[in-house]
């Protein structure tokens, strides 16, 4: 279970092309840089600030990827979302983070089922 978690922070953190094809593409895009600037709709500055944060959770996620799996926790995990969550409050306005909140679920929940439909 624990590996399942881990796996999925990790997919939720990965940006890849921002002109995926398929509907898993699409959904796993949801995060990245260039999709969360035009969902939000953010501004110069915003994207700067969220571009940093990105990087800083990727980092974070990448951290705790290479702990062993007895120091990998749900914890962990949820201590590094929410710390996400909270940088990215200070960055956007309250409809961009309302937003933001919403599509973080998106991706999570889809990940979930995912993950849940490899393991039956």
């Amino acid at each position: 279970m624990k590996k399942m978690i881990i796996a999925l922070v990790a997919m939720c953190v990965m940006t890849a092309s921002a002109n995926a094809q398929s509907e898993k593409d699409s959904i796993v895009n949801l995060m990245s840089l260039e999709q969360l600037r035009n969902y939000l709709d953010l501004s110069y500055n915003q994207e700067k600030k969220v571009e940093i944060a990105i990087t800083q959770f990727q980092l974070a996620n990448n951290y705790l990827n290479k702990l062993p799996e007895s120091q990998k926790t749900m914890e962990g995990v949820n201590k590094m979302f929410d710390r996400q969550k909270r940088v990215m409050k200070e960055i956007l306005t309250k409809k961009q983070y309302d937003l933001y909140v919403k599509r973080l679920n998106e991706v999570v929940n889809y990940h979930i089922k995912y993950y849940a439909a490899q393991n039956k």
